[in-house]
């Protein structure tokens, strides 16, 4: 599809206004992938409040992702799927490694989370991350371990007494 300048335009800004209300963005490379299984991804996407788009290479390029980021120019080529998380910081990664480990053509690049580029590994991190529901009921786990712990020790300390008496 050509794309005449307006439309060029449009894109970058698009891209430019994605970035400013992402927690995390995240970039993989799609080759080999058919548009019916990107269009599965979209789908899911939409629940998770993930706005995914397929971008050229020199529109990335010109927009603010690579401005603000000089060292991914260097990095970003081939065809770029690009995840922009609005809900949770790690949303995209998780979606993404779901996706990843059903198609083995597709691949994670690059991540950009709190003002930092992660390659390879260091995507992992943003997919580890806990989501606010996942901390309440970690938090809440703790809190019944610890409690259920002074309840044994407390009828632990009563049994001994009595034995004593």
């Amino acid at each position: 599809m050509i794309l005449n300048l307006q439309k060029k335009q449009n894109i970058i800004s698009d891209i430019n206004q994605c970035m400013k209300f992402a927690l995390s963005i995240i970039i993989a490379d799609p080759t080999g992938i058919k548009a019916n299984q990107i269009n599965a991804l979209r789908k899911k996407s939409r629940k998770l409040k993930i706005n995914i788009k397929y971008v050229r290479n020199t529109l990335i390029n010109l927009s603010n992702l690579c401005i603000d980021f000089k060292n991914l120019k260097d990095k970003i080529n081939g065809p770029n799927l690009i995840a922009f998380s609005y809900s949770h910081p790690g949303s995209g990664a998780r979606l993404f490694k779901e996706f990843e480990q059903k198609y083995n053509k597709f691949r994670m690049k690059i991540a950009i989370f709190e003002k930092k580029v992660l390659f390879g590994s260091d995507i992992n991190y943003l997919v580890s991350l806990p989501t606010y529901e996942e901390s309440i009921i970690n938090f809440i786990t703790i809190i019944q371990e610890i409690s259920i712990r002074k309840f044994i020790r407390v009828l632990i300390f009563i049994k001994q007494n009595k034995d004593i008496k």
